[in-house]
C-alpha cells in the first residue's frame, strides 16, 4: 500500500468518526430536549378550587399519570392516568401546520377541589350507611398549604419535571 492510499484511508476513517460522533450527540440533544415537562399548574381564576396541569412532550396519543403532592413531595392527595393530545397529519401524511398537521402529546387536566357527595341507598346521608359529605373527598384545600405536581410518560418511562401549584391565596 502506498503513502497516499494511506493517508486517504487515515483521512477517511477521521471524517467518518467525525460524522459518528456528529450524530450521538444530536440524538444526546434530542433525547434532553424530548423529556417530558409540565408547563403550569396554577389554581383556576375561573373556578375556584379547581387546579388546572398542562404539560407537553409525552409520548403523542401515550397514557401520562398525573399525581398531585403536599408541598414537600411526600402525601400524595390525587393521581390519575390521562391521555397525551394525538399527533395529526395533513392531507397524505403531511406535517406542514397550514396543512392541519398538530403535534401531539399534550396534556391538559383539572383537579377538582371538591367533589359531589355520595348518598346511601335512598339518597341516604347516614355516614353508617355510606354517605360521603362532598368536602371529605378530592384534593383538600389548595390554600391549606403549598402543593406540587408532576407527571409520568408510560411509554418512555420518564417522569417530567416537579411543578409548584400556584394558588393565589
Amino acid at each position: 500500500m502506498s503513502l497516499a492510499t494511506h493517508s486517504k484511508l487515515v483521512v477517511c476513517f477521521f471524517v467518518l468518526f467525525g460524522f459518528g460522533l456528529h450524530g450521538l450527540q444530536a440524538s444526546s440533544a434530542q433525547t434532553a430536549s424530548a423529556l417530558p415537562i409540565l408547563n403550569n399548574a396554577v389554581v383556576s381564576t375561573i373556578a375556584p378550587g379547581v387546579i388546572e396541569v398542562s404539560g407537553e412532550r409525552f409520548s403523542p396519543g401515550g397514557l401520562v399519570y398525573i399525581a398531585l403532592y403536599d408541598g414537600w413531595g411526600e402525601m400524595l392527595h390525587e393521581t390519575r392516568w390521562v391521555a397525551s393530545s394525538p399527533t395529526v397529519y395533513g392531507p397524505n401524511g403531511s406535517q406542514d401546520p397550514a396543512q392541519g398537521y398538530l403535534v401531539g402529546g399534550g396534556i391538559e387536566e383539572s383537579f377538582a377541589q371538591v367533589q359531589d357527595p355520595v348518598y346511601g341507598p335512598n339518597g341516604s346521608q347516614d355516614p353508617a350507611r355510606g354517605y360521603v359529605s362532598g368536602d371529605s373527598r378530592g384534593i383538600g384545600s389548595v390554600c391549606d398549604g403549598p402543593m406540587m405536581v408532576r407527571a409520568f410518560d408510560q411509554r418512555t418511562a420518564s417522569w417530567s419535571n416537579m411543578l409548584d401549584v400556584e394558588s393565589g391565596c
